[in-house]
């Protein structure tokens, strides 16, 4: 669901063309001016509600310390693809070793997502 809060973050990321013009969280919440503190909020809202947000200008991006963009051209694009592809690797290989982890212990990792999405 969009929110307010959501809407006002993208309209000053639709102001961010490329990934040498890209803003970080932080400089986000200034422009918001919300009180400091509140990057958290602002990523957690570009997570949850970015794939709401339909963008003829171009496709938003996270450069790894660099903070948020719209792609301008099709090196971003790749560069973003290429990041993201290795972070899902990374996780997999994290979700891999907390699974060996619970079965070697007899936790039942699975029932217990499975009964937790039921509740």
């Amino acid at each position: 669901m969009r929110t307010p809060q959501g809407d006002k973050i993208f309209q000053i990321l639709q102001r961010h063309l490329g990934r040498e013009n890209a803003i970080s969280a932080p400089e986000i919440a200034r422009a918001l001016r919300w009180p400091s503190g509140r990057e958290r909020e602002v990523r957690r809202i570009i997570r949850t509600e970015s794939p709401l947000w339909a963008d003829a200008n171009g496709v938003l991006c996270a450069a790894p310390g660099g903070g948020y963009f719209l792609a301008q051209t099709f090196e971003e694009l790749m560069a973003y693809h290429s990041w993201l592809c290795d972070g899902r690797a990374s996780y997999d290989e994290r979700i891999k070793s907390v699974e060996a982890y619970c079965h070697a212990r007899g936790f039942n990792l699975k029932a217990f997502t499975r009964l937790r999405k039921a509740a």
